[in-house]
């Protein structure tokens, strides 16, 4: 019986120390949703990556407990019956926020960036009406130890027209925002960035297409 609470914060801190840094007015900041509070019965921890709990608005993998909670997967019992969600979050005030999937996350030069922070400045930038028509995604650079953002942007036409122009728009979007180089860029068909039936960007192949561009425009 309560409106939904946002809570803004400040990106770069997330990238880093990964901490929920409540905004300042200048910084650049990112907005998550509450998801809630756990129920009665149930526990919500967030993790590191030995499994140890991490104390409030630390950012790590979500694990869940409760009368709820199956003991496990076939012949796979969870420890302790915790379930490791896969999913990144922080806790605020008791409450929950989700800010993306572990196996997503693209690390640049030890900043861990959510895709889906990418994605919605990208679109912004290509402006061509396709909605949920970008995908961000990291591979391995092949010549520094760190990870390359590769975009998948789809157009109505391929390559797009203005495709030089667009390409520069949105190189210097991803910089002023995230302050990344070297983006690669991969125009698809409209319709053609991988999803699930519910709607949700299939990122494993996406990596996929990033790798073996066969028929996709790649700069």
């Amino acid at each position: 019986d309560s409106r939904p609470r946002l809570d803004v914060v400040d990106g770069p801190s997330l990238e880093g120390p990964r901490h929920a840094t409540p905004a300042m007015q200048s910084s650049r900041t990112q907005t998550f949703v509450s998801v809630g509070r756990p129920l009665a019965g149930h526990t919500v921890d967030i993790v590191d990556g030995d499994g140890q709990p991490l104390p409030e608005r630390c950012t790590g993998e979500i694990e869940v407990s409760g009368p709820s909670v199956i003991d496990g997967y076939w012949e796979e019992p969870f420890p302790a019956s915790r379930l490791q969600t896969g999913d990144i979050g922080y806790m605020a005030g008791g409450e929950l926020f989700v800010t993306g999937r572990s196996k997503d996350i693209i690390i640049i030069r030890g900043r861990n960036l959510l895709p889906s922070q990418i994605e919605l400045v990208v679109e912004d930038a290509v402006a061509n009406g396709i909605q949920n028509g970008v995908a961000a995604v990291g591979l391995t650079s092949e010549t520094e130890a760190t990870e390359e953002l590769h975009l998948l942007i789809e157009s109505r036409e391929v390559p797009p027209s203005d495709a030089q122009t667009a390409e520069e728009r949105i190189r210097e979007a991803v910089a002023s925002a995230f302050e990344i180089g070297g983006t690669c860029i991969h125009w698809l068909r409209k319709g053609s960035i991988p999803k699930t039936p519910s709607g949700k960007i299939q990122r494993s192949r996406c990596r996929e297409l990033a790798r073996e561009p066969a028929g996709v425009l790649v700069s």
